[in-house]
């Protein structure tokens, strides 16, 4: 089996699959268009004084705890060079300032009425039919 390049413009990835690398075909099973999903690293400037009064009540042992990391990560986002950071991180380091703000990615709850009027449709007999059936086994030959 030979491997060839990423079809998407401008990668130099090898093909795992689909014609697409392993990055291109990870963003099309998360529902993205390849290069068009929200990048996982963000500026650590916007949160630095954040993180920097936090710094002033907690120490950054305590500070890593917290937010789930190390010190050290702590410690990088807290420099002032302009680095990027992880979205999550950033993102707790605003809950844990109790700063009130809306997550990256909100995803609508599914309620019990949603659920029982899909199962009311037809498209939702067809899905409890299918979950119902069992499912044939290979027997050994």
């Amino acid at each position: 089996m030979t491997t060839t390049d990423c079809t998407v413009k401008d990668c130099t990835g090898k093909t795992h699959g689909r014609s697409y690398c392993g990055k291109h075909r990870d963003q099309i099973a998360k529902g993205y268009m390849p290069n068009q999903a929200p990048s996982r690293l963000v500026d650590s400037h916007d949160t630095r004084d954040l993180l920097l009064e936090l710094k002033t009540k907690h120490s950054m042992m305590k500070l890593g705890r917290l937010l789930g990391v190390s010190s050290r990560t702590v410690a990088r986002a807290a420099a002032p060079a302009n680095v990027k950071i992880e979205r999550t991180l950033a993102e707790s380091i605003r809950f844990i300032a109790g700063e009130v703000f809306e997550p990256a990615a909100s995803i609508e709850p599914v309620t019990g009425a949603d659920v029982a009027a899909f199962a009311l449709t037809d498209v939702g007999r067809e899905f409890i039919v299918k979950c119902r059936r069992p499912v044939a086994r290979k027997v050994a030959a």
